[in-house]
């Protein structure tokens, strides 16, 4: 156990289960919330249970052991080295938070013993330690470790009375005196409600059901597992009991932990200081809050296993958004460190407690509007991925947005501010909080964090103009103004606006589509003809058509090479890459070809009219004969076998027309020299007698870079190609 100064030796310590039921009568006083673990809901219960299962069997760092066994020997300290090793055996320690506690100004007069035991009202921490306390019950009685766990609690039945007890509550009281003389096996835990003891007004009691709900998830959890669980509780289960009404230090506090080599995590040691200034019933009315506010993160902690990432993280990004709205300039250069200062100099309970409510607000609903739409996948993906901003503690809330190099955290930012503060400003206006406009709102930040969208300096007066105007009339792109005026067109009829929508969506969704970053973050009006759009079928027809092009299970690299073919029917499509001493194309880069980036004409636009998601093929068959004919006589050297072609685009054409592929390699073409306007250059291998300029295309893999991982095309030409080809020209 850590030894503090002696101004904290009385309000702060790190106790064993084990310890603390030896020091303490514990209380929990009327005006606490009830009991809700056991109830489950959030499956709190059952990831509590398996994190004790899981420490139980955790052999901690061997190397670290080793040399505290190692430190213990040079000491001579041998009479410590046992209980190390039976530590060890025993399973990881697990410190699983804070219990707060005020003393009563008054003594159990008819507690046995009260004098030689401290009487504590419980304000935070009831949850976890009633859960425990049941656990330990069960464990009891499997173990064959009842009469221990009794005389630990200072059971007694005749004078009902007990050292972990919800007195003030007369109900609950009454079924805990009497839980613990009727149980005698695991099978009664079965049958709880059955028994004769168990009377009717038991089931008023939510607290009293939520405990009997609870014994049933903890019957399951532990029924099949070895024994010994029950020491592993008592022992290396630990708290920090903080003892609220005895200081008002909360910084010194801070720093003494430090010094220990014990950092409190951010969420206490700011609880801290929010706390000191409280009376003692605002105290325990915000411990209620704040132990549900710790209930959601635990819930929600994600793979890191620490409740404590999400809800400190969730504290800086707050309290970096009211700094940012207040003007404030606190930035936090990436390698800093967030400090409670920041946080504190810029949130109140009353500011926690309305962003606690958006953030839940977002969870709680998220079904109710996808219920309303037929496609609404987006809506998982955006939350799930707001989640992983606040649950993790990867991203600088305090960063310099106004710092151009800082486009990840800025993009971020942008996504989660917006929708907090928009929700918030909703809330505290008391106007009706629509959930479609909120998803709504949604689903435009979050194809804006796709299209990396990093405008925080004027993140205020866009939500500000929002909520004065609605979701739809700001727009900070080309694309976000000729959608919003097309979904502003059918307001009036909610039903039909809901179909384009959803349609609207799954195109948008889209690998290709969905992100529109430096591809002129466009996501839909490169397929969606907004303003001759009036029916929604018209959608299901582009979805299954594009869809049919590019299935979402193939990686771009495996798209059919057929699509490469066709489009160069309809244009020159390829974007030149570096170096600039040769001449390489790309015609692999599927977010700017769909887009129409790299042509002078509307070549994937063009095609995707004549395509109806099953005549791929055909168009291809057609553009080759209608190409093949179109060559003139005169442009066919029958002696060398040499075809002259005076376009780049024309000559690949060539290749296509008379090869299975000519993307073997890769989607890039690239060749040595330029290509001459009113020069003909030899498109096939050049014969003997030829002189330069010849010109040669090149299949690659991307780089042009010496010999490996280019081909020329010409190999890939069929044996006979000159006869065939002669016989499609029709010159034989």
């Amino acid at each position: 156990m850590i030894i503090m100064s002696s101004k904290l030796s009385s309000v702060m310590k790190e106790y064993s289960v084990l310890e603390l039921l030896e020091e303490f009568n514990f209380f929990v006083p009327e005006i606490q919330r009830e009991y809700v673990w056991g109830q489950d809901d959030r499956s709190i219960l059952s990831a509590f249970c398996d994190d004790i299962i899981e420490g139980k069997n955790t052999i901690g760092d061997e190397e670290a052991f080793q040399s505290k066994i190692a430190k213990l020997t040079a000491e001579k300290k041998y009479d410590e080295i046992p209980a190390l090793l039976a530590g060890r055996s025993n399973g990881e320690m697990m410190n699983i938070g804070f219990l707060y506690s005020y003393e009563p100004n008054y003594k159990m007069e008819h507690f046995p013993d009260s004098d030689l035991f401290k009487d504590t009202y419980l304000i935070d921490g009831q949850q976890r330690f009633t859960s425990l306390f049941l656990i330990l019950f069960y464990l009891s009685i499997k173990e064959g470790r009842i009469k221990e766990f009794k005389q630990l609690l200072r059971y007694d039945y005749k004078s009902s009375t007990i050292a972990f007890d919800y007195r003030v509550r007369t109900l609950t009281h009454d079924f805990i005196i009497k839980l613990l003389n009727e149980v005698k096996t695991v099978d009664d835990f079965d049958s709880v409600k059955d028994s004769t003891w168990f009377v009717n007004t038991y089931l008023q009691d939510f607290t009293i059901e939520s405990m009997v709900n609870a014994l049933r998830i903890i019957e399951l959890q532990f029924e099949d597992l070895e024994d010994n669980y029950y020491d592993y509780i008592i022992e290396n289960i630990k708290f920090w009991h903080f003892k609220t009404e005895k200081t008002n230090q909360g910084e010194e506090l801070y720093i003494t932990m430090n010094s220990r080599g014990k950092q409190l995590e951010e969420n206490e040691t700011v609880r801290a200081k929010l706390f000191e200034k409280l009376n003692g019933a605002d105290q325990i009315s915000w411990s209620e809050k704040w132990e549900n506010w710790q209930d959601f993160f635990w819930k929600h902690r994600g793979a890191k296993g620490n409740a404590d990432y999400g809800f400190n993280e969730f504290l800086k990004c707050i309290a970096g958004l009211e700094s940012y709205l207040n003007n404030k300039t606190q930035f936090v250069e990436d390698e800093d460190k967030i400090y409670d200062s920041h946080i504190l100099s810029n949130i109140t309970l009353e500011l926690l407690e309305n962003y606690f409510e958006v953030f839940n607000y977002l969870l709680n609903n998220k079904e109710n509007f996808k219920e309303l739409y037929e496609y609404s996948a987006w809506v998982d993906k955006a939350i799930n991925f707001l989640c992983e901003l606040i649950f993790d503690d990867t991203t600088n809330w305090f960063v310099d947005y106004t710092d151009e190099l800082q486009a990840t955290e800025r993009s971020r930012i942008v996504f989660v501010w917006s929708v907090f503060r928009y929700i918030k400003e909703i809330k505290s206006q008391k106007v009706n909080l629509e959930v479609q406009n909120v998803f709504r709102l949604l689903r435009i930040y979050w194809l804006r964090y796709n299209n990396l969208d990093r405008s925080v300096t004027n993140l205020k007066e866009r939500i500000d103009d929002t909520l004065m105007n609605g979701v739809w009339t700001q727009h900070s792109t080309n694309e976000e103004s000729v959608k919003q005026s097309f979904y502003l067109k059918y307001m009036a009829d909610n039903s039909l606006l809901k179909k384009f929508e959803s349609r609207i969506w799954k195109i948008e969704d889209h690998r290709l589509n969905i992100n529109g970053y430096q591809v002129k973050n466009i996501n839909s009006i490169h397929l969606i003809d907004y303003e001759n759009l009036t029916d929604h079928k018209i959608l299901d027809e582009i979805y299954k058509k594009f869809i049919s092009l590019f299935p979402n299970d193939l990686k771009e690299s495996e798209y059919d090479s057929r699509i490469n073919d066709v489009l160069m029917f309809y244009g020159f499509y390829g974007m030149r890459r570096s170096p600039n001493y040769y001449f390489n194309y790309d015609f692999g880069s599927w977010r700017r070809i769909i887009r129409d980036l790299d042509t002078e004409s509307n070549v994937f636009g063009t095609f995707f009219q004549d395509y109806d998601s099953s005549n791929l093929a055909h168009i291809l068959t057609n553009k080759k004969q209608n190409f093949l004919k179109a060559i003139k006589a005169e442009d066919i050297n029958h002696k060398d076998k040499l075809i002259n072609i005076t376009t780049f685009h024309d000559a690949i054409k060539l290749y296509i027309s008379t090869c299975s592929t000519i993307w073997s390699k890769g989607r890039y073409l690239a060749n040595y020299e330029s290509w001459l306007k009113n020069k003909s250059f030899t498109t096939f291998e050049r014969s003997p007698n030829q002189k330069p300029p010849y010109f040669q295309i090149f299949n690659t893999k991307g780089d042009f870079k010496g010999d490996k991982g280019n081909s020329p095309i010409v190999k890939y030409l069929p044996k006979d190609y000159w006869k065939e080809l002669l016989k499609k020209v029709e010159l034989e």
